[in-house]
């Protein structure tokens, strides 16, 4: 064997103890619980996607044929990962460990802010789908475009817009304008879609608004809608 050759199990065993001992952390687990169940655990709690847990499972059985299996005359494990399988988990370690910012995963997008007396039949004629209002700075709800819809079929069956009708009209009429997930800038995929896909009392999420600090006095810099989740799944 070449002096040269750095067995792949040393960089894999290396990767994989750093993403063990992260879930474990995430997790607050015992050091005995078994980490096949934690990996599923962090599935549920949605610290690694379904194909990332998959993923997991595969090398856990790979790490056990390493860490239990033969060893040869130079104590080097017998099992041997291939090239592709050491970057794999080595970039699901840093996918977990150094996570990227989810605005830098996510195309640019421009938001603008509308005030409550911002007359309806004006906001339809911007380029938006997606209307968050402030008032005196202050979150005051997000329209969408099902809202205007929902709206105009509860009180305009005729689709005859007033042109006096306000944004906060709306608003009012709506039935979760308020439900919406504040995150900061440095919140990444799995902070998003946590957030996201856990319950504000009885509904969901309708968007993860990303602000510089996650507050709701502070101008949004992009609104993530739950149909964008897909595309952060990998």
């Amino acid at each position: 064997m070449s002096t040269a050759h750095i067995h792949r199990a040393y960089p894999f065993l290396a990767a994989f103890n750093d993403i063990e001992a992260f879930i474990r952390s995430k997790l607050d687990a015992k050091s005995g619980e078994s980490f096949s169940r934690l990996i599923r655990e962090a599935e549920r709690e949605r610290y690694l996607t379904t194909p990332q847990a998959h993923m997991l499972l595969e090398f856990t059985e790979l790490r056990n044929a390493i860490s239990h299996g033969a060893y040869d005359h130079d104590f080097e494990p017998i099992a041997e990962p291939n090239q592709k399988t050491v970057d794999q988990i080595m970039a699901l370690r840093t996918l977990l460990t150094n996570p990227t910012a989810v605005l830098d995963l996510l195309p640019e997008q421009k938001v603008s802010v509308f005030a409550p007396d911002f007359l309806l039949i004006e906001a339809l004629k911007k380029p938006f789908s997606k209307f968050p209002v402030y008032e005196h700075k202050i979150f005051q709800g997000l329209i969408v475009a099902q809202d205007i819809v929902t709206w105009l079929k509860r009180t305009k069956p005729d689709y005859c817009i007033d042109p006096a009708t306000t944004l906060g009209e709306v608003i009012s009429a709506s039935r979760a304008p308020h439900c919406c997930v504040f995150l900061p800038k440095n919140a990444t995929k799995v902070e998003v879609m946590r957030a996201m896909t856990t319950p504000m009392g009885k509904y969901l999420p309708r968007a993860g608004i990303i602000t510089e600090q996650g507050t709701a006095d502070q101008k949004p810099l992009r609104i993530i809608t739950p149909t964008e989740l897909a595309m952060l799944v990998t």
